[in-house]
C-alpha cells in the first residue's frame, strides 16, 4: 500500500485539527464512527441515525451522500445490507457539483440488518503508484435493532 492511502476517516465532534482530542479521537474509533476511502468521501445516515449507530426496525430513511474533487471518478454509488447489495444508483455524477452524489430514500430495515454504503470509481487514479487503482470508500454499518 501507499502511505496515506487508503485514509481512515473518524468522526469527532470537533474536527479542527488545533483542537485534537485524543480520547474523542478512540471514542470515535470504538463506537464504529468510521469511513475508509482513497479518494470519494461517503457518508451515510439512517433515521437520522449516524455510522456507528443504532436505528430501529421498520421503513428508515436513509441518506447517502458523497464529495470528490473533480479529478475523482465516481461511477456508482451502492447500499449494502448484511453483505449483499440491496439498491444501486449508477452515474454520471456532475464533477463539478460539491456534492457529488447526494439521495434520500426509504427502506424496510429489519433486525439484524447493517446497512454499509459504498461507492466506486472506474477511471483509475493515475497518479498513484498503484496505477490501476480504481476511486473506492465505504462508511462502517449502521446497526439495526
Amino acid at each position: 500500500q501507499e502511505a496515506g492511502e487508503p485514509r481512515n476517516w473518524i468522526a469527532v465532534p470537533d474536527d479542527d485539527p488545533a483542537h485534537f482530542d485524543e480520547r474523542a479521537f478512540i471514542d470515535g474509533i470504538r463506537a464504529g464512527r468510521v469511513v475508509v476511502s482513497n479518494g470519494p468521501f461517503v457518508t451515510m445516515t439512517a433515521g437520522g441515525k449516524s455510522i456507528g449507530d443504532i436505528v430501529l426496525a421498520g421503513d428508515v430513511e436513509i441518506t447517502i451522500d458523497v464529495q470528490a474533487p473533480p479529478w475523482i471518478d465516481v461511477t456508482r454509488v451502492e447500499l449494502v445490507d448484511r453483505g449483499h447489495l440491496v439498491r444501486t444508483f449508477n452515474g454520471p455524477f456532475d464533477a463539478s457539483a460539491k456534492k457529488r452524489f447526494s439521495k434520500t430514500f426509504s427502506f424496510p430495515a429489519k433486525k439484524g440488518d447493517f446497512l454499509v454504503a459504498v461507492v466506486r470509481g472506474e477511471k483509475p487514479m493515475k497518479w498513484l503508484t498503484r496505477k490501476k487503482a480504481a476511486p473506492f470508500g465505504f462508511t462502517n454499518p449502521i446497526w439495526v435493532e
